[in-house]
């Protein structure tokens, strides 16, 4: 897999916008990531009220004309976000958001993932994506826009950021996967 550029957000909401832009910097090498980051922000709250993360998502594939799986865990808020009018190149998955498939999806590129914070070493429960490099027996690898560096998070740790998203924030875990056309 390609390598990526680190860059650090810069404020409080743009942890998506940068880790989209970093994926996209393998690929493309003249992109304005301070002028983007917020305008990535800002379209995808202006794309629907259910979901400002999808609004991103749909803002970077139209523009950058790329394609994106994004899997959302609860049912319920898949089928409201799968009512939206979504670019062509962005598909939404229902599926369950565990080891397997992080496995799975991480055979074919780095993936983002969305979890609480707390457990990558933040001081404070948050939900936040990150980018997932890579996924060990007792240890993941992965890249923090909050701070722009590479972390290396017990396994164990990690996927109790996701379930912490699901269960105590009561918010959908997702993973998101860009491909090139």
């Amino acid at each position: 897999m390609k390598k990526f550029k680190l860059i650090k957000q810069n404020t409080c909401e743009t942890c998506l916008p940068i880790c989209l832009l970093a994926l996209l910097s393998s690929e493309r090498k003249n992109i304005n990531f301070e002028k983007e980051e917020l305008k990535i922000l800002v379209e995808g709250l202006k794309f629907t009220k259910l979901d400002y993360a999808i609004g991103q998502v749909a803002y970077v594939v139209k523009k950058y004309g790329i394609q994106s799986n994004v899997f959302i865990e609860f049912k319920n808020f898949f089928n409201q976000l799968n009512k939206l009018k979504l670019p062509k190149g962005l598909e939404l998955i229902n599926e369950k958001i565990n080891a397997k498939l992080l496995k799975t999806l991480l055979n074919r590129s780095f993936i983002i993932v969305y979890i609480d914070q707390f457990y990558i070493g933040h001081v404070y429960h948050f939900p936040h994506f990150i980018i997932l490099i890579s996924f060990g027996n007792d240890f993941v690898k992965l890249y923090d826009p909050w701070d722009g560096k590479i972390k290396m998070v017990q396994k164990s740790r990690f996927m109790k950021g996701i379930q912490s998203l699901r269960n105590k924030w009561k918010i959908s875990p997702k993973i998101i996967q860009l491909f090139t056309r």
